[in-house]
C-alpha cells in the first residue's frame, strides 16, 4: 500500500523482487494501468531535483568573479528535462537564480552518436540518426511491432531483412530530434516541450582543462608526457556532460550553452520505441551520473613511442539497463565530427559480456592498477537476475575491472556472496519460512591509493546484504587480485552493517552508496567511512527500518566483527535553533573512545519523548559522505510516505576520527552574520555546544563545496527543485589531500 513516487512509478518490478514477491492486480491489468494513470495525474506540472550539483570549480580565486553551478532537473508534466548554469558570487557564495541560463539542443545538425551492436574492436562508434547504419537488432528495437521482418519468429535476427519500416525511421527521426510527426492526432508521436529528457538520478560532470594531479613518472616507460597533455589541453572547450531519460548521454558546449554530441548506448534500445507513444509511462534509460578521468592508451609500442594521453568518459544507465559505455572525449572542439564517430566511442559493457552485471547502479571509477593497465573499475549492481538473454546464475556481488581502452575484462572478482546468502526471510508455499533469494549487488566503488604512486591499492564497496568488502589489488600480476580477507579460503567482509549486536534477518542493513576512505590518525591503517539504507524501489519509501553512519577501522590485518567493537555516538536533542525558529539543529553526542575501539556508528533514530525512546522515521544514507580537514559530512534523507518524492533530511558534519560533535568551533552560520563563534552554539544540558546537523524540509542530495572569501559555502539540490545554499566554517587545513581515495 501507499503512493509510489514518480521516479519508481515503473520500477514497480524492482520493488516487488527486493521484498521478495510480486506485483499482481487485484482484478485485472485495466486496474492497474487506471492507478498507474491516476498517480501520473496527480503529479502533472511538478518539477523537482533529485541528481546531486556539479561545480566548474571547488575554489574561488583569482579575478574571475563567478563560479558556476551546474543544475539538473526535471519536469513531471510531460517528462522533460532541464540544465541550468547557475552564476555564484565569489564574494557571499550567493547564486543568481534568477540569472541562470538554459542548455539548449538544437533540433536539426545534431550529432548523435550509438555503438554498432558488434563485439568492441575498436571500430564500434556509428551514427545513431542512420537507419541504414544501424544493426538488426537495434532496427528491430526501433521497429516495435511496425516493420516487415523475413524469418521474423527465429530468435537471431543478424541477417534478417527489414521492409515497410518509414514509420520506424520517423521514429528514428524523432528521436534524433524531428519534431514534425508531434501532436495529438491518432498515428503521431507523443509531443514534447523540449528536446532534453528529464534527468532525475544523472548528475552533471563539468569537463575543463585536464586537471589531474599525475606525475610524468607514473608512467617511466612511455614517451607521452602527462605534463606535455596538460599544457596542449589547458584552452580545451569546457563541456558538461549529463545522462537523461530521453536515451541519451548529453554534452553541453558551456560557452555555447549548447549541446555538441550526444550518446545513444547499445542497452537502452529495448525502450526507445516507447518515448514516441502518446499513451507514454516513464521509464529510465541514460540515469548515471558519468566519471570522467586522464588515462594513457598504450597503442603497442614496447618502447612507448606511441603512447597517448586521453580524457575518457565512462558512464552506466542506473535503472536505465545493464550496460556500462566509455567515450573518448579528450578534443571536443574538432574531434565532435560524424566523421570520428569510431574514435569517440570506445566499447560497452553489458550483462552480454558477463551475466553477472546487473542494472548499473555502480558508478565506475577510472583508475591505473599495479599491473600496468589503466581501467575502469565498477561493481555489478542489482537485479542480475533479471529474466533476459543474460540472467545470472548466482545472483553474487561482484566486482569487476575493465581496460579502459577496448572495454575488454582484466579482472572479475566474486564475493561469493548472491541469492542464497540473502538475509531477508518469506513465506514459501508450505508456510515454512526461508531465505527470499533475492540476487545481491555490488555499489558504487572507492579504489584506494595508500602511497600517492597514483597506483590503485584497494578497492572498498558494500552491497545489499550490509556486507563493507575490501578487495587487494596491489600485486602486478591481476591473477593474484581478490577479497582482501578470508576465512578457510572464503572470502570474508570488512565489516557488516546490522542495527543490532548480533546480525539477524531483521536488522541487516543494506549499503547502496560509495564509502570515503581516509588515513587512521596516529595508528596504521584505513578508516571506511560508509552509511546505511536503500531508496531503489517503490517500497523502499515505506521501509523504517533503522539505518546507520559507520566508521570502520581497516588495520589490514583483521577484520571487524560488529558494532560491540566500535563506539556509539547518538543523536541527543532536536530542535528550532533559537535565534532562527525556521531552521531545525540536531544536537549529537560526544562520547569518549577506548584504546580498543576499532571505529564508531550512529544510529540514524531520533530522541522520543524520553530518554529510551527513540524514533524510526526511515531516515537513511543514500549519497556518499564527503571527508574534509578531519570532518566527515553527509546528508540524509527521510522520504514521505504519502507524498511523491517529497519528504526531509540532514545534512551531519561531525569530527570523522570518532563521531563526536565538534568542540571548539561551529559547524554551521546559524546567525547568517558570517562569522562561526559561541553564537552558533545552542544550550544542551546546562552547556553551550555546536550542532552536529541542520534539517532540511526537503529531500536533500550530496552537497557542492565551494571554498571562497574564507568559507565554505556547500550547495544541495532539494526535491522541491531549489537550490540551498548553506554557509560553514571553513576548511583550516589548507587545500591538501582530504582522503587516500582515488578520486576521479
Amino acid at each position: 500500500s501507499g503512493k509510489e513516487c514518480p521516479g519508481k512509478i515503473d520500477d514497480l518490478w524492482h520493488a516487488a523482487k527486493n521484498s521478495g514477491g510480486t506485483f499482481e492486480s487485484a482484478r485485472s491489468a485495466a486496474d492497474v494501468s487506471t492507478a498507474l494513470q491516476a498517480i501520473l495525474n496527480n503529479i502533472v506540472g511538478m518539477s523537482s531535483t533529485v541528481a546531486p550539483v556539479a561545480l566548474n570549480t571547488g575554489l574561488a580565486g583569482g579575478d574571475a568573479d563567478h563560479t558556476y553551478i551546474y543544475q539538473a532537473k526535471f519536469y513531471s508534466s510531460d517528462w522533460h528535462g532541464q540544465l541550468l548554469e547557475i552564476p555564484v558570487n565569489n564574494a557571499d557564495g550567493t547564486p543568481s537564480i534568477n540569472t541562470a541560463t538554459e542548455m539548449t539542443i538544437p533540433s536539426s545538425n545534431r550529432l548523435i552518436l550509438t555503438h554498432d551492436g558488434a563485439a568492441n574492436d575498436g571500430t564500434n562508434g556509428a551514427l545513431f540518426s542512420n537507419w541504414a547504419g544501424l544493426s538488426p537488432a537495434q532496427k528491430y528495437a526501433l521497429c516495435d511491432t511496425d516493420c516487415t521482418i523475413d524469418d521474423h519468429a527465429t530468435p537471431d535476427i543478424s541477417d534478417d531483412t527489414f521492409t515497410n519500416t518509414t514509420l520506424a525511421e520517423s521514429r528514428l527521426a524523432y528521436l534524433s530530434g524531428d519534431r514534425s510527426n508531434e501532436g495529438e492526432t491518432a498515428g503521431q508521436f507523443r509531443s514534447r516541450s523540449s528536446l532534453l529528457g528529464d534527468i532525475i538520478n544523472s548528475s552533471p560532470a563539468f569537463v575543463g582543462a585536464p586537471g589531474f594531479r599525475y606525475l610524468d613518472s607514473i608512467e617511466p616507460n612511455s614517451h607521452a608526457l602527462y605534463s606535455t597533455f596538460k599544457y596542449n589541453n589547458r584552452s580545451r572547450t569546457p563541456i558538461v556532460y549529463v545522462g537523461a531519460n530521453d536515451g541519451m548521454l548529453h554534452g553541453f558546449n558551456v560557452d555555447t550553452h549548447e549541446e555538441v554530441m550526444a550518446y545513444v548506448p547499445q542497452s537502452v534500445y529495448k525502450n526507445l520505441n516507447q518515448l514516441t507513444d502518446q499513451a507514454y509511462t516513464h521509464k529510465f534509460f541514460v540515469d548515471g551520473t558519468p566519471t570522467v578521468g586522464d588515462v594513457l592508451f598504450k597503442k603497442g609500442n614496447t618502447d612507448g613511442s606511441d603512447d597517448e594521453w586521453k580524457s575518457v568518459l565512462v558512464g552506466g544507465l542506473r535503472k536505465g539497463g545493464q550496460g556500462i559505455y566509455a567515450l573518448d572525449i579528450t578534443n571536443p572542439a574538432t574531434g565532435y565530427t560524424s566523421t570520428n564517430a569510431q574514435n569517440i566511442v570506445l566499447w560497452e559493457f553489458t550483462d552480454a559480456n558477463d551475466a553477472d552485471l546487473g542494472y548499473t547502479f555502480s558508478r565506475p571509477a577510472v583508475v591505473r592498477m599495479a599491473d600496468g593497465s589503466w581501467a575502469a573499475v565498477f561493481g555489478n549492481g542489482y537485479n542480475n537476475t533479471t529474466q533476459d538473454n543474460a540472467v545470472s546464475t548466482t545472483g553474487n556481488a561482484v566486482l569487476y575491472v575493465v581496460n579502459i581502452e577496448t572495454g575488454a575484462l582484466i579482472k572479475k572478482i566474486d564475493t561469493g556472496v548472491g541469492s542464497e546468502d540473502d538475509p531477508m526471510m518469506c513465506v514459501q508455499n508450505d508456510g515454512n519460512q526461508s531465505s527470499c533469494g533475492r540476487a545481491n549487488g555490488l555499489a558504487t566503488t572507492a579504489p584506494v591509493d595508500i602511497n600517492g604512486d597514483n597506483i590503485t591499492d584497494f578497492i572498498y564497496a558494500g552491497d545489499l546484504f550490509g556486507n563493507m568488502w575490501k578487495f587487494d589489488v596491489q600485486s602486478n600480476d591481476s591473477s593474484d587480485w581478490a577479497v582482501a580477507y578470508t576465512a578457510n579460503s572464503t572470502p570474508k567482509p570488512l565489516f557488516t552493517a546490522c542495527s543490532a549486536a548480533t546480525c539477524t534477518s531483521e536488522n541487516v542493513q543494506p549499503i547502496t552508496s560509495r564509502p570515503e576512505v581516509g588515513r587512521a590518525p596516529g595508528q596504521y591503517g584505513l578508516i571506511v567511512f560508509f552509511g546505511t539504507g536503500k531508496y531503489l524501489g517503490g517500497d523502499d519509501v515505506l521501509n523504517d527500518d533503522v539505518q546507520s553512519f559507520y566508521a570502520i577501522l581497516d588495520n589490514g590485518t583483521e577484520t571487524v566483527s560488529g558494532r560491540s567493537q566500535l563506539l556509539k555516538q547518538e543523536i541527543l536533542e532536536e530542535k528550532p535553533f533559537s535565534n532562527n525558529s525556521n531552521t531545525l539543529i540536531r544536537v549529537t553526542s560526544n562520547h569518549t573512545p577506548s584504546a580498543t575501539d576499532k571505529g564508531w556508528y550512529m544510529d540514524m533514530t531520533s530522541p522520543g519523548a524520553n530518554a529510551n525512546a527513540r524514533v524510526q522515521r526511515g531516515e537513511r544514507v543514500v549519497y556518499e559522505p564527503i571527508l574534509r580537514a578531519g570532518r566527515i559530512i553527509f546528508s540524509t534523507i527521510i522520504p514521505d510516505q504519502t507524498d511523491c518524492i517529497g519528504g526531509s533530511g540532514w545534512l551531519m558534519e561531525l569530527s570523522a576520527w570518532n563521531g563526536s560533535r565538534l568542540t571548539t568551533v561551529s559547524p554551521f552560520d546559524l546567525t547568517n552574520d558570517g562569522f562561526f563563534n559561541t553564537d552558533d552554539f545552542v544550550s544542551h544540558d546546562g552547556d553551550d555546544v555546536a550542532v552536529g546537523g541542520m534539517g532540511f524540509d526537503q529531500l536533500i542530495n550530496k552537497p557542492g563545496i565551494l571554498n571562497a572569501n574564507g568559507k565554505e559555502f556547500k550547495y544541495t539540490a532539494g526535491s522541491s527543485g531549489n537550490l540551498v545554499k548553506t554557509t560553514e566554517s571553513p576548511d583550516d587545513s589548507g587545500f591538501g589531500r582530504q582522503s587516500w581515495r582515488q578520486i576521479q
